[in-house]
């Protein structure tokens, strides 16, 4: 019956968008006043129809809880939002504004969702990362302080890593899959281009990486980098491509201790391409020669409907999105960039 009820909350949402969006903190909160529910750590009490999507004992309750907050997010009110939703430093007083409650729903949606990926329900994970697909196409990133992306990015890593260790091309697991699917919506956010590129071209932090090593250090800033080779005085610069506008500049100095996203990118790309390359799909056994030509003809499209038909699409459809996501990362790649990532651009 919960369950039920809030897939019946979410087709409200998608019917009445404009109607639900005046009523936000009602819609949310509809037992507005009790201050003994569950919060997230980086917020304050969570609302009712969140506390349900974190607390409910049933996986597929959190599931619908977390189907319906998303279909409210969607509404057309909240990407096209006229103006900043935040303006400087999170609101502390007493008075809440519209704007103030829409950029605290949104934040606390993220936050849950990256929650749920980390449980280690799959139910939970799968509810994660379906709920994060349908914020990054309805959020307007633009809008709110930076930030959220880089965090979705470093979500998405581990299932991308995985694929790294793959050994069939038609086995991927869902999680890796729904991983790349998400990196490529963020990389459509092209308003957020300044963000996106320091997220995926500067080494990453080392609580994603889990490096532990020395050498950070010496590593300049991206703008650093960019001031130096506009000025011809970096002398790291691979020489001849200096000052290129058509190929991007590669720093010797750049080369990360610690590896980039994109580096993480490439590289399940180039491991998937390998295994797409050595792929043959298994061909059904020949028919007895008893058979009439229609039984055969039956037959094997039977034994391809078996056989062929998922281990190709399988195949297919990661190396598509794979391919696609590497397409927007190199029209976004920066004027320099690490020896090691130009290197798996050109193994690529």
């Amino acid at each position: 019956c919960r369950a039920s009820a809030l897939k019946i909350f979410k087709e409200l949402f998608k019917l009445f968008p404009k109607t639900f969006f005046g009523r936000w903190p009602l819609v949310l909160d509809f037992q507005s006043g009790d201050s003994s529910r569950p919060s997230l750590a980086k917020g304050g009490s969570l609302p009712m129809m969140m506390a349900i999507c974190q607390q409910d004992p049933s996986p597929r309750v959190r599931t619908a809880g977390m189907m319906a907050i998303t279909a409210l997010l969607e509404a057309p009110n909240v990407k096209n939002w006229p103006v900043p939703l935040e303006r400087g430093p999170p609101n502390t007083g007493s008075y809440t504004s519209l704007a103030d409650q829409v950029a605290m729903t949104l934040r606390q949606s993220h936050d849950l969702s990256f929650e749920l990926m980390k449980r280690s329900s799959p139910a939970d994970a799968q509810a994660g990362l379906r709920a994060i697909a349908d914020l990054v196409a309805c959020t307007p990133y633009s809008k709110l302080r930076p930030g959220l992306l880089t965090q979705i990015v470093a979500n998405m890593l581990p299932g991308v890593r995985s694929l790294t260790h793959l050994e069939a091309i038609d086995a991927p697991s869902p999680v890796a899959t729904n991983s790349v699917i998400v990196t490529g919506a963020v990389l459509k956010r092209e308003e957020c281009s300044e963000e996106l590129i320091e997220t995926f071209y500067d080494p990453l932090p080392t609580d994603v990486t889990g490096w532990n090593g020395h050498g950070s250090n010496i590593r300049r800033s991206r703008r650093a980098m960019l001031a130096a080779a506009a000025a011809g005085t970096d002398s790291s610069i691979m020489p001849g491509l200096q000052a290129s506008t058509a190929t991007p500049s590669v720093s010797s100095s750049a080369l990360p201790s610690r590896p980039t996203a994109a580096d993480e990118l490439l590289e399940a790309a180039l491991h998937v391409a390998h295994l797409a390359a050595d792929f043959r799909p298994s061909l059904p056994a020949a028919p007895p020669r008893a058979q009439t030509g229609r039984d055969r003809h039956r037959f094997a499209a039977k034994e391809k409907g078996e056989k062929e038909g998922p281990t190709e699409g399988a195949e297919a459809g990661l190396s598509i999105d794979l391919m696609a996501v590497i397409g927007r990362l190199a029209v976004m790649r920066p004027p320099t960039m690490s020896v090691r990532t130009w290197e798996l651009f050109q193994a690529l």
